[in-house]
């Protein structure tokens, strides 16, 4: 057995603005799979991220979730053979781990749904400034090698 073939990715965690605003590939070569490019330069192919359901459709490939973390709005799709729990209700902050797609625009293909408690849901709010604070100082040190000026204003 070739254990490059059960290799899998890392779980990153980002904010949704970045998933939703972010640049998706298909993936054109073998050893390149389907990924995204955020706008601040990040790459990611699997995803670790939470939201507060907003709402919930059934459709033909499973049940399609609308996520908002209050950066952004994303939809997830949890295939039938996941076994969606349908007690879930708008409202509720859901923690779901997937790979990143494209349809229309940008959505999550769930792995694994969990309900958090809402204690959970304020960490991961905390979570979510932390890594767009990074992001944001990723992006400038990126910006300052090729020799981009940034301006930094005090609001």
């Amino acid at each position: 057995m070739n254990s490059k073939n059960f290799a899998r990715e890392t779980a990153v965690k980002l904010p949704l603005i970045e998933l939703s605003e972010g640049d998706f590939f298909p993936g054109i070569q073998e050893f390149e799979g389907m990924h995204l490019i955020t706008k601040k330069g990040f790459r990611a192919s699997r995803v670790n991220i939470w939201g507060i359901m907003q709402g919930k459709k059934i459709t033909q490939e499973g049940t399609m979730l609308e996520l908002n973390d209050l950066t952004s709005k994303i939809d997830v799709l949890i295939p039938d053979e996941l076994n969606f729990d349908e007690n879930f209700n708008e409202g509720e902050s859901l923690q779901i781990i997937g790979k990143i797609r494209q349809g229309n625009k940008n959505y999550v293909l769930a792995e694994s749904v969990t309900k958090i408690s809402f204690e959970e849901e304020l960490l991961k709010r905390v979570d979510n400034i932390y890594s767009l604070k990074h992001l944001m100082k990723f992006n400038a040190e990126q910006k300052k090698e090729e020799g981009i000026v940034i301006e930094r204003r005090r609001i």
